[in-house]
């Protein structure tokens, strides 16, 4: 069955990753990048020896491309989809979606017109330390579920604004901490747990950063299985970053973190009374994998892994939050 070929438009911080995971990807390859900054796009051709565009039109007069991965600033989400979908091409885009949620349903029904599959980048079910939290909480060894607690601490310097500053714009990027970060917690979540997140309410401000967008978040969520669960983020927090999520059962708890699954449980037949680690396959490739899965289904027809649904449903949780 033939490779598929994508266009990688935009040529930014997170273009870098896509570049590398649509190279490594078993039944893909890069095919061609855009930009419509003539520096980086031709830094970014020569780096990974492909075709360069100016412009999605122009990418799309390429036969090789069947594909396209959008990772431009959020704003620029829903044109590109149209522009792809109208060409009779398969689209991936990077979170979120889309900076609101009528814009979202929008592309996802210009898509199914077009015939063409649109798939949102939330890999972290790809990640093997969350899926190994998943086992776990699966297996019982933490008991019923009883609540959640997540947490965001990073300090995002000023070069992180002033070198791409739509971020801090709100009309732009669509939020800040929330959307920028706490929504791959709620993904995390959504795939430990096998529980859809049913409501969500949040309080969010802007104390420590010259932007629009929220830097702080604290939000309270319940699950539709019944556990309920906080989420807090600050992007402008001093210190060394903490990221953090925990899953608390009447029989013990599971902490989910940047490099580690430990777990303590009274529940027979484990005991496991102190914090132990459990092993996992460690890799970074997640993406590589969820470009792999979206490939297959793109080729064969069948089910995509993370539908463009699942990227309405969580942004939306994040838009209609606050």
């Amino acid at each position: 069955m033939p490779s598929l070929g994508f266009a990688l438009v935009g040529c930014g911080d997170i273009a870098q990753r896509n570049a590398t995971s649509l190279q490594q990807a078993s039944g893909t390859h890069l095919a061609r990048v855009v930009d419509i900054d003539p520096d980086a796009v031709t830094k970014m051709a020569q780096q990974f020896d492909v075709p360069s565009s100016l412009s999605l039109d122009e990418a799309l007069d390429d036969d090789d491309v069947g594909a396209v991965f959008i990772s431009v600033p959020h704003d620029l989400h829903c044109s590109m989809i149209d522009i792809a979908a109208q060409a009779g091409r398969h689209i991936i885009v990077e979170k979120p979606i889309a900076t609101r949620v009528e814009d979202a349903n929008r592309a996802r029904e210009v898509c199914e017109k077009a015939g063409v599959c649109l798939s949102v980048c939330h890999p972290r079910s790809y990640e093997p330390k969350v899926d190994r939290a998943r086992q776990l909480l699966a297996e019982g060894v933490i008991g019923e579920l009883l609540t959640t607690t997540s947490l965001f601490l990073k300090r995002k310097e000023e070069s992180y604004w002033d070198s791409a500053p739509w971020r801090g714009e709100r009309k732009r990027s669509g939020g800040g901490v929330f959307l920028m970060n706490l929504i791959h917690h709620l993904d995390a979540l959504q795939v430990v747990t096998g529980q859809t997140i049913s409501k969500i309410g949040s309080f969010q401000t802007t104390r420590a950063t010259d932007v629009e967008v929220e830097d702080t978040v604290a939000a309270m969520l319940r699950f539709d299985g019944g556990a309920i669960g906080t989420i807090t983020g600050c992007s402008a927090a001093p210190g060394p970053t903490i990221i953090t999520d925990t899953f608390i059962g009447s029989e013990g708890r599971i902490e989910l973190t940047k490099n580690s699954v430990r777990v303590v449980s009274q529940q027979p037949p484990y005991h496991i009374k102190e914090w132990t680690d459990h092993d996992y396959e460690q890799d970074s490739v997640s993406k590589t994998r969820f470009v792999e899965d979206f490939s297959s289904s793109v080729r064969e027809g069948t089910p995509l892994p993370i539908p463009a649904s699942y990227g309405i449903e969580l942004a939306k949780l994040v838009l209609e939050a606050g």
